[in-house]
């Protein structure tokens, strides 16, 4: 259910927007699903509908913040295909001043995956499905990949690129990833981006 879903439901002749005393701007933002109630609002609307009974409060939250979560889902949706090898971030290397840099192999990746990546800013929390495709061999099947190269290091290379064109604020904002190594017939990247912000093209 979403929270416009759970708000409508629960809003019988007006009864809940007059009792927590909510803007119409709000509210009408709250029925779109564009805006989520801030804590106190929640919280308001939990006290209103229990009616000062405290196990019937418990229930609302729980729902309540189910309907939230489910609402503040991103929808919007970024499909991309870089072609480009996977590379897997390095630890970075020290000169012997002790001043960090990276390997020139991957500087040169980074400089590759750059130059693919002119498509913007995107504002806001992100959710990035991504799969890395590898050539195979001519004596490895199609599938899966168990190549020695850690998930998490490419992943690193991938949010650094992504940062460092601006198309991702910061990799912060990644919330969720889900990422998947293959044997394929090219060496690619296919991105899919979920965001509920702005995309600044």
């Amino acid at each position: 259910m979403l929270l416009s879903e759970f708000l409508r439901m629960n809003n019988e002749n007006n009864v809940l927007k007059k009792g927590i005393r909510c803007t119409n701007q709000s509210w009408n933002d709250y029925l779109e699903n564009i805006e989520i109630p801030s804590q106190t609002i929640c919280e308001n609307i939990i006290k209103f509908l229990g009616h000062g009974n405290k196990y019937k409060e418990d229930v609302i939250r729980s729902q309540l913040i189910k309907c939230i979560l489910h609402s503040s889902r991103p929808n919007q949706l970024v499909e991309l295909v870089l072609h480009i090898e996977p590379y897997a971030a390095p630890r970075p290397r020290f000169t012997r001043f002790g001043r960090p840099y990276n390997p020139p192999k991957y500087q040169d990746w980074r400089r590759r995956f750059q130059s693919l990546m002119d498509w913007g800013t995107i504002e806001g929390p992100v959710e990035i499905d991504v799969e890395y495709h590898f050539l195979a061999p001519s004596k490895k099947r199609y599938g899966f990949s168990t190549i020695n190269k850690d998930i998490d290091n490419l992943d690193k290379s991938l949010l650094d690129g992504l940062q460092s064109v601006g198309f991702i604020e910061n990799d912060k904002f990644v919330y969720r990833m889900n990422s998947i190594k293959y044997n394929s017939n090219e060496n690619k990247i296919v991105l899919k981006i979920r965001h509920g912000g702005i995309w600044n093209k």
